[in-house]
This record gives C-alpha cells, structure tokens and sequence, in this order.
C-alpha cells in the first residue's frame, strides 16, 4: 500500500480542515470521510503544489457539496472555487481576502 503525499488535519475548533501536501490517490475519500466525521467543519485551508487531476475533481466536488469556504496559503497552486470563494492567508492576519485586479 502508498503512503499518502498529503495530510488532512482538523484545526482544534473543530470547523477547519487544512488539506497539505500533494493532490493524491484517495485524498477525495479520506476528506469526505473526515467532514462526515466533523460536521461543523465549515472552512478548509489548501496548501498544495497541485496533483492528481481526477482527486483534484474530487476535492472540489467535496468543497462544494458541503459549502465550504476555501482559503489558499500563501504556497498554493490548487484553487478548485471560483476567486470570490478564495481566501488568501498572510503571517499577520490569518483570513484576509485575497486581491482581485
């Protein structure tokens, strides 16, 4: 069996999940699983240099069917939502909203 080249973590109040590391086989399972465990999840942070196309489909099927708000750390290149879901997260403020042109 692979060892998964990601990690899905569950913040200590119980509402954000932070998705690191790459886009993976069974990543799309492993977080469905981890939100239906925890129903007060309501946000999700992405940092990841992207991956596995289908699982990255998955993922954001995921975000979408429970409504989640995504924020993107600052070394990310995954952005499955449209820019005003997005949320960009800098050292001195943890959620400020990402820059529109």
């Amino acid at each position: 069996m692979q060892v998964p080249t990601y990690v899905l973590d569950l913040g200590t109040n119980g509402r954000v999940v932070f998705l690191m590391g790459e886009i993976d086989h069974g990543i799309t399972k492993s977080l469905e699983a981890l939100i239906d465990k925890n129903p007060d999840v309501t946000d999700i942070v992405l940092e990841s240099r992207g991956g596995n196309p289908f699982e990255a489909r998955g993922v954001a099927r995921v975000i979408r069917h429970h409504r989640l708000d995504t924020h993107v750390a600052a070394d990310c290149f995954y952005s499955p939502l449209s820019p005003e879901r997005r949320e960009c997260l800098v050292p001195t403020d943890p959620l400020v909203p990402m820059a529109t042109d």
